[in-house]
């Protein structure tokens, strides 16, 4: 599945679809030459998408692809977003403690605990007992949004 970051909606009509993704199957993207980057969205009709990506324009089937906004995915405010793919993006390589993701997210050890706290219960990110303390690590699902995202 490639996934398409909408970060341009060249018309007012199409402008509901901005900082969404579009989830294309692997082999429609193959067919047409596409690739996990950020597009701007032309037009739209019953059946069509036009898509502006890497300076061509491509027409894909809304049969075909699907529309994703993280927000829907975390099940969370939009405002919340950044903070929770910056802790995805933390635990993504060695392990990262509390205080090193507060200090990422610039607020303090209890938020920090808030944020991971949520995307524990909906199953992102696992708090591991390590020695004194507990460190963070991606589930596999929490690796699946960051891939989405080209984290």
């Amino acid at each position: 599945m490639k996934t398409l970051q909408i970060t341009v909606a060249f018309d007012r009509a199409v402008s509901h679809y901005l900082n969404k993704y579009i989830e294309v199957p692997d082999d429609l993207a193959k067919e047409l030459h596409i690739k996990n980057a950020n597009v701007g969205v032309l037009s739209e009709n019953a059946r069509v998408l036009k898509i502006s990506s890497r300076g061509s324009t491509v027409e894909l089937p809304k049969d075909l692809i699907r529309i994703v906004q993280l927000d829907d995915v975390f099940g969370c405010w939009p405002s919340l977003v950044p903070n929770y793919l910056a802790v995805l993006r933390c635990a993504s390589g060695e392990k990262i403690y509390m205080t090193e993701i507060a200090d990422v997210l610039r607020m303090s050890a209890a938020g920090a605990y808030g944020v991971v706290s949520s995307l524990e219960k909906k199953g992102f990110v696992n708090r591991v007992f390590g020695g004194n303390r507990r460190y963070v690590q991606l589930t596999d699902e929490g690796k699946r949004i960051l891939l989405m995202v080209g984290g």
